[in-house]
């Protein structure tokens, strides 16, 4: 291919949906990625290396063909792909082996430059964008300190700054059509070069004799480059996002480059920052929490005490502190809605310790900050010249998605991916709705990251837990409906003929027909409820909760509320124990969350300004209980004010206390929504404490003749079923004595004749729990629960007492031994 081949421009692909191509070129404003409809367009990204080493194409293409790894980037919820390249690519052929051409016979016979050219079009056939990234100048592995840590090479006649200018230059006139090509990264991880020695400044600003003195010297001004760089590019293609990448050592915040490059690059600078465990900010020493014994871990802590390099590296930093560091570093350019920032390399491996704890961490913040990003890499395999396989790649060895998924895409799936939608112009209610799955997950979506968790219990149960507290709506939708249904049929529906919420009835005989088609809707959402609810019990049972005090505003209606007050009052009044007792007898307690989970705010911040914006007149502060508590499940969902604490359904709440207050007293951030003349209104604050008394409530309730028929033996199968497997045994012991208390109560109260027959069902049942409880005990190991299961089972009339006994014994004897 001549030089002047090269500058021409290329036709677009075809074959590529006109609806997703018709939101490109993509521009910024603030600090988003917009499309040509003003919405945001998510870059959630993945590196694809390969064409910037010595193949000078991208990985794979030996092993499986290009529509394969396309479509797989797809499936994976990728929109967009970061395709390093070098210089050297740009003017080479193809090595030999590194094509499979039976997989791929429509590359055989293309130069590298190509077959990266059809890359981005069948990228872009899948509906996913590209990003060219000018990696190295030299087709190699990308290191330290080395020749291609400048976007020159100084010790080269041929690859100068110029010749780096001419080439992208090129690259912008030849795909210039091509608006799937959104933007181009003008170059990666500048830092040094040892020999001859070239040191990259951020100068930005600044006489011209003195970038040539410093020049002279061996510091070159990246700034000075990026400038010249992106005028001659939006010369050649002015619709492209422009990344410019920080120096990576010391790794300093990004304080002066928008000065340097705004308001010149307005609506096309993205800036640029990769992070990974081992590298840190400053001057940091890599890898340094690998030097952990000996007089490696003497001379980090020495080099480390004398400030030679940084106090920690990334990955060693709690969430708090690496949240700081980020928000100090770039947070601070989304907050002020400056420009976008692209964490455009970060990845780990999957194995659990020190790498992917950070990872945790790290994506977690991502997601909190909203901030776009880039996985490093998609590549499986041996590294084209790096030595060694490839860690932290997502794939199966044959390039294809893990059939057993795999626990970084599946963070990165439920702390960022926003599920695309078919793009169309839309206006009032359709570009609501439209904006709103901007910002929420498909079905298609949700369900794609359930079935990639399966693999592990802690991420399944992870997943379900997060996808319900993110995507509540579809709760509030679920009860709105029930609501209407149970309205419309207007007679009472058994409580232990619960739909898919816990509050929303099943949709019983005579339905009206209006509300028949959304009956399969709740039922099919009905096992991802009973999901969440054992998720919340495993994560409790497993010591995974949080303990810190909660809040949540409510507006509730006047009227009701002092009737709330007017009871407590009189209750404290009457000298009824209302703070000290957990009896269900005595105090005052709460149902909250209308049969569904209840979820709170973990920050009172982000509490008093919802309550705020929304004018809430009811503050509730949660603790645990200090004898039965019921702890939440934290989770730590992205943006904020939003709920991201949730209780399991059996949990009730008990009044501690109420207070009266106004709106201004609760402002300690000084919040504008306390300004203005409307700014003090009244509110009642209501501290309670959370309680998990499943079995007491069960027992009040029975004893009140408020269960229906067959109610009690129900509710209580539930609850055992929902147990982790090392609960079983007590719980199933706690419910067969429920049921025996139950049927001796009913005895006592002279009841036996009216209702024998329910009666003689709690002892069968009893029995029954009590019998399995046993035997889960001892296969468990547990046989002290064994033992007070077979005794309570020989209490109950018609159990064969004397072989109850016995066994109880034996189990007994062997406890002991």
């Amino acid at each position: 291919m001549t030089a002047g081949m090269k500058d021409m421009p290329i036709e677009p692909a075809s074959g590529i949906d006109p609806d997703w191509a018709a939101q490109f070129p993509l521009a910024t404003k603030g600090r988003h990625v917009v499309n040509q409809q003003g919405r945001r367009f998510h870059l959630r990204g993945i590196n694809w290396y390969g064409a910037s080493d010595h193949n000078h194409v991208v990985g794979g293409l030996n092993i499986q063909s290009l529509e394969t790894i396309c479509k797989t980037v797809q499936s994976l919820g990728f929109t967009a792909v970061r395709l390093p390249f070098s210089n050297e690519m740009l003017r080479s052929s193809v090595r030999d082996g590194s094509i499979d051409f039976s997989k791929n016979p429509q590359l055989k016979g293309l130069t590298a430059l190509e077959v990266l050219d059809e890359v981005m079009h069948c990228l872009a056939r899948h509906r996913v964008v590209s990003i060219l990234n000018n990696h190295t100048t030299h087709g190699e592995w990308c290191g330290g300190p080395d020749r291609n840590g400048l976007w020159f090479d100084p010790s080269s006649s041929f690859y100068t700054e110029e010749q780096w200018l001419q080439d992208w230059t090129m690259l912008g006139r030849r795909y210039r059509h091509c608006s799937y090509v959104v933007g181009f990264d003008l170059r990666n991880e500048v830092r040094f070069c040892p020999w001859p020695f070239r040191y990259p400044i951020w100068l930005g600003t600044g006489p011209r004799i003195l970038r040539q003195l410093l020049r002279w010297l061996g510091f070159h001004d990246w700034a000075d480059a990026a400038q010249r760089c992106a005028r001659q590019l939006l010369q050649a293609c002015p619709d492209k996002l422009l990344v410019v990448e920080r120096r990576i050592w010391p790794m300093r915040g990004l304080r002066s480059y928008e000065t340097s490059l705004l308001p010149e690059l307005q609506n096309r600078l993205v800036l640029g920052v990769h992070h990974y465990s081992w590298n840190g900010p400053g001057r940091y020493l890599p890898f340094a929490h690998l030097r952990r014994e000996g007089w490696q871990l003497v001379s980090r802590n020495l080099l480390r005490f004398m400030r030679i390099f940084s106090h920690k590296n990334y990955g060693e930093m709690s969430d708090s502190e690496l949240s700081g560091v980020l928000s100090e570093q770039w947070g601070w350019l989304l907050e002020r809605d400056v420009c976008p920032v692209w964490v455009s390399e970060f990845g780990t491996g999957p194995a659990p310790g020190f790498d992917l704890d950070w990872f945790q961490r790290f994506v977690g913040i991502l997601g909190r900050f909203e901030v776009d990003f880039a996985y490093w890499p998609l590549n499986v395999g041996a590294k084209p010249g790096g030595g060694g396989d490839e860690g932290y790649g997502m794939l199966s060895k044959d390039w294809t998605p893990k059939p057993e998924g795999d626990i970084r895409l599946n963070l990165l799936l439920v702390r960022n991916t926003v599920a695309g939608r078919r793009p169309r112009v839309l206006t009032g209610a359709e570009a609501a709705l439209e904006d709103f799955w901007q910002t929420h997950l498909t079905a298609d979506a949700m369900a794609n990251t359930m079935r990639q968790a399966t693999s592990d219990t802690f991420q399944l149960l992870l997943t379900a837990l997060w996808l319900y507290t993110r995507e509540a709506w579809l709760r509030h939708l679920l009860d709105a409906l029930a609501a209407a249904v149970y309205g419309a049929h207007g007679t009472r529906v058994s409580e232990g003929n619960r739909g898919a919420t816990g509050a929303a009835p099943e949709w019983p005989l005579g339905l009206p027909a209006d509300f028949a088609p959304v009956a399969p809707f709740v039922e099919s959402l009905a096992p991802c409820m009973q999901l969440v609810q054992a998720a919340l019990l495993w994560f409790e049972e497993a010591n995974i909760r949080h303990t810190a005090v909660t809040y949540r505003p409510l507006q509730l209606p006047m009227l009701g509320l002092q009737k709330l007050v007017d009871r407590y009052v009189a209750a404290r009044k009457s000298g009824e124990p209302v703070q000290e007792t957990g009896r269900l007898d005595l105090g005052y307690w709460l149902s909250l969350g209308g049969g569904s989970f209840f979820s709170s705010l973990s920050s009172r911040s982000m509490a008093i300004s919802r309550l705020a914006k929304t004018r809430c007149n009811v503050l509730v502060i949660i603790r645990p209980d200090e004898t039965s508590p019921s702890y939440p499940k934290h989770m730590s969902l992205r943006g904020s004010n939003v709920d991201d604490s949730i209780f399991s359904l059996d949990t009730l709440f008990r009044i501690g206390r109420i207070t009266r207050t106004v709106s201004s007293e609760l402002d300690v951030d000084g919040s504008a929504h306390f300004a203005g003349p409307r700014a003090r209104w009244p509110v009642i604050i209501i501290e309670v404490y959370s309680v998990s008394c499943f079995t007491e409530v069960m027992e009040l309730l029975q004893s009140r003749q408020q269960l229906h028929p067959g109610e009690l033996a129900a509710k209580l199968e539930e609850w055992v079923v929902s147990a982790p497997p090392d609960r079983e045994a007590d719980r199933r012991l706690a419910a067969g004595q429920v049921l025996q208390k139950a049927a001796a109560d009913m005895k006592g109260n002279g009841i036996l004749k009216a209702k024998s027959a329910e009666v003689d069902t709690f002892m069968q049942k009893s029995r029954q729990m009590l019998s399995k409880a046993a035997e889960t005990a001892i296969a468990a190991g547990q046989l002290e629960t064994a033992t007070e299961a077979l005794l309570a089972k020989a209490r109950i009339p018609g159990s064969n007492k004397e072989k109850d006994c016995m066994q109880a014994a034996a189990v007994h004897r062997a406890e002991v031994a």
